[in-house]
């Protein structure tokens, strides 16, 4: 394995990404993270021509890199006009060009006069509608609930919260209920604490077929900030109900736990078969040993296998493959893939043959950690069992690399201060360097986040978005804490994956022989000398400023 990325590497310092791999290799995922390597290379238009038009699914960033490029005018024209910034859009006389360039976000960072003018020459009705909507610095009060939910949606979050933080009537509620971006607009009102005067007319919602499980949930816990017990027990129930995955369903049980301290929702929640905070906490209520159906070792033959999964190409097959497999020929396909080398790929094909009844929590590569004392050592896994299913060549859509879903710009950074080479990327997908370099980043981190749930919102959502969520006044003391914080984190994918960590960290800890209580984890989550080094240096400070 070492051998062949050691290969690779050296292949791609001596020529990079050429042509011809690209070429060679089928489309998808793992093609286009080749060809945006190879956009950073020193390469002719005609090269970039032939590159672009490989790419599986072409995005707007793909669209930008390519114009630069490349020397095609229609690319570069359309490039351009969505580029251009607002000041500049009253200047553009072609009206394709400025149809793509105006958008009501644009549009809300120009002056009045500027926007009258851009109406005036307007000829579309379907954008005069909204832009006469922003004519001025307010937007009207006359508006239909199509335009204000594209206006909520898309003219950004300055212009959202100045807006639209208003009290609205039960009609008004009831017509947007009917259009696309409601679900948006009740999220926000929920979560967005700039948006609170109209949290409360978000009571006005009806329990109807226009409203999902996740913002039935959501509804819930905007019904209990303004003491309305019953209402938004009707809605954890309907969120139960209408949610799809099992830890949805165990949210909504949990919560109506928390309103009616109804101790049989504890026993519910002790017979799911899925491992989630939820559980694990109401298992801990109960005083049960066991935190549910997991697996910590899958018997593997002795025959070695010559795919190579630190190959993302060789991932990609893999993973068609199964998707392709009916659940009745998993186990086959499965004991086909039955070798030390890819303990990862059985576990995943496993969970889907159980249909997740069974949940791994592995320990593979453990030789490349096991100089870090062991606390580190179940941060690791935690992480990794959320990232990449313990698969060495996971590669996400925004190009997250390996066991620890490194970024491009984070290895580099590494890298770069360690002063090692790093011009392959693919060198990420070697689970030695990968596990290197994630562990240095967390023994960073950990100088400031102290809690495993803190830790996993900083690698997930970045060391600055949360030292910013924290500064608002999250996770403080108030009725439901800290699980109210936890829920109404604006950044919908750190807020799940956190909580996912959280529980991924209670079982490692406890394989590797300290049992730790989540009852006690989250308690310590309202006491700041616990978490993090920002909320215990201000509590220092206020108790000091106080004493003198």
């Amino acid at each position: 394995m070492m051998r062949s990325l050691a290969i690779l590497a050296l292949a791609s310092q001596l020529m990079g990404v050429t042509l011809e791999q690209i070429a060679s290799k089928p489309s998808g995922h793992a093609k286009n993270f080749l060809i945006w390597q190879f956009f950073d290379q020193n390469i002719t238009a005609k090269e970039a021509q032939a590159a672009f038009y490989q790419i599986s699914g072409v995005t707007l960033n793909d669209l930008h890199r390519y114009a630069q490029k490349g020397k095609e005018p229609e690319i570069r024209y359309v490039s351009n006009c969505l580029t251009t910034p607002p000041q500049k859009i009253l200047t553009l006389r072609q009206e394709d060009c400025r149809a793509l360039a105006l958008t009501p976000y644009k549009f809300s960072q120009l002056e009045p006069a500027q926007r009258e003018a851009l109406i005036e020459s307007e000829k579309d009705h379907r954008r005069l509608r909204w832009m006469r909507a922003m004519r001025g610095k307010k937007v009207a009060n006359l508006i239909d609930p199509q335009t204000l939910l594209l206006l909520f949606t898309r003219a950004g979050s300055d212009y959202r919260d100045a807006n639209f933080n208003r009290p609205y009537s039960a009609k008004e509620i009831g017509n947007l209920s009917r259009h696309e971006g409601f679900s948006t607009f009740v999220l926000q009102g929920v979560m967005n604490p700039k948006l609170s005067r109209m949290a409360s007319s978000l009571l006005h919602v009806n329990m109807n077929e226009h409203v999902d499980a996740p913002m039935h949930f959501y509804l819930g816990l905007n019904a209990l900030r303004f003491e309305r017990k019953q209402r938004a027990l009707e809605h954890f129930d309907a969120a139960y109900v209408k949610s799809y995955y099992q830890a949805d369903k165990d949210k909504a049980l949990f919560w109506r736990y928390l309103v009616t301290g109804d101790k049989t929702l504890l026993q519910r929640l002790d017979e799911s078969f899925d491992i989630n905070l939820y559980t694990l906490y109401a298992r801990e209520l109960l005083g049960k040993i066991e935190r549910g159906n997991y697996y910590t070792s899958l018997h593997v033959s002795q025959t070695q296998r010559s795919e190579d999964i630190t190959d993302p190409f060789v991932w990609n097959a893999i993973l068609d493959q199964i998707r392709a497999t009916p659940i009745e020929r998993l186990e086959a396909l499965r004991e086909h893939y039955s070798a030390p080398s890819l303990i990862g790929v059985a576990s995943f094909i496993f969970e889907r043959e159980t249909r997740f009844k069974q949940q791994g929590f592995l320990t593979p590569y453990r030789e490349h950690i096991n100089h870090l004392d062991p606390d580190m050592q179940a941060m690791i896994y935690a992480l990794m069992r959320q990232e990449s299913r313990f698969i060495p060549s996971a590669l996400s859509s925004s190009y997250a690399m390996g066991l620890m879903q490194l970024m491009p710009f984070l290895s580099r950074d590494i890298a770069k201060k360690r002063k090692e080479p790093l011009d392959a990327l693919e060198a990420m997908f070697d689970p030695e360097r990968n596990l290197d370099y994630a562990s240095e980043h967390l023994a960073w981190l950990k100088e400031t986040y102290y809690h495993p749930l803190f830790i996993a919102y900083s690698y997930n959502g970045g060391f600055g978005f949360l030292r910013n969520h924290l500064q608002s006044g999250a996770f403080s003391k108030g009725d439901y804490e800290p699980f109210m914080s936890m829920e109404l984190m604006l950044n919908s994918e750190s807020r799940e994956y956190g909580k996912k960590v959280l529980a991924n960290y209670v079982i490692y800890k406890e394989m590797f022989g300290e049992k730790v209580s989540i009852r006690d984890l989250c308690d310590s989550l309202n006491e700041p000398s616990r978490t993090d080094r920002f909320r215990a240096a201000n509590q220092a400070s206020s108790s000091a400023g106080g004493q003198t």
